[in-house]
């Protein structure tokens, strides 16, 4: 897509954006969710960089990044749940993991690349549905998700007005996956549409409740 080599220059980071996505949810989404994520990623991390100039002014890089935003922001929203998939995408996709990271994904984006106010109550509304979506039951044999489900749940979890859930989930995962330092927590959590810098607030504190 031609959006694509928009976001990856300059600005190269370390590891690929949304690595995580590819490495261990791919099986469970379709290949258009996961293009979208792989992109919204790589826009993710350039809207970390400065996006103005001294005098305010917003470049026009930035402006082409912002547009891209916009554009798969629509994208995400008009993916269909699983269950309107047509019958050869569900085959090719996991129920629990195509819609949990769907709504994750579009929680991310509202709070950090969009920045739109809770108390619309946009947020409480999408963590309670996720919050319906999510049986630790139907990741707990499949370890190679354990690190998607971790970054659903901080994400749903983040300033949630039902933290009790995600923090009592979380901790059951954690368990899990023995118990892993907040530090490689946040590692696993750069690999998926992350920012410390927007997210180190509310992750702490969900974090500390553990």
């Amino acid at each position: 897509m031609r959006g694509t080599s928009e976001v990856e220059e300059p600005h190269p980071t370390p590891v690929a954006a949304g690595r995580g996505f590819f490495l261990y949810a791919q099986p469970g989404l379709t290949a258009p969710m996961l293009s979208i994520l792989i992109q919204f990623s790589a826009v993710n991390e350039r809207l970390k960089h400065e996006s103005v100039t001294e005098t305010g002014t917003v470049l026009d890089s930035t402006q082409r990044v912002l547009r891209l935003r916009n554009k798969l922001q629509y994208q995400l929203l008009s993916l269909p749940t699983w269950d309107d998939l047509d019958s050869e995408k569900q085959k090719a996709s996991t129920r629990h993991v195509y819609d949990c990271v769907r709504l994750a994904a579009v929680i991310y984006s509202n709070a950090v690349l969009l920045a739109l106010p809770h108390h619309t109550g946009w947020h409480t509304s999408l963590a309670l549905r996720l919050r319906d979506l999510i049986d630790i039951d139907d990741w707990r044999d499949d370890p190679s998700t354990h690190p998607v489900l971790l970054w659903i749940l901080t994400v749903g979890g983040d300033r949630s007005e039902d933290r009790t859930f995600y923090e009592d989930h979380l901790s059951e995962l954690l368990r899990i996956m023995d118990s892993p330092s907040w530090k490689a927590v946040e590692r696993t959590l750069e690999g998926f549409l992350w920012s410390r810098e927007a997210c180190k607030h509310g992750a702490a504190m969900l974090w500390q409740s553990l």
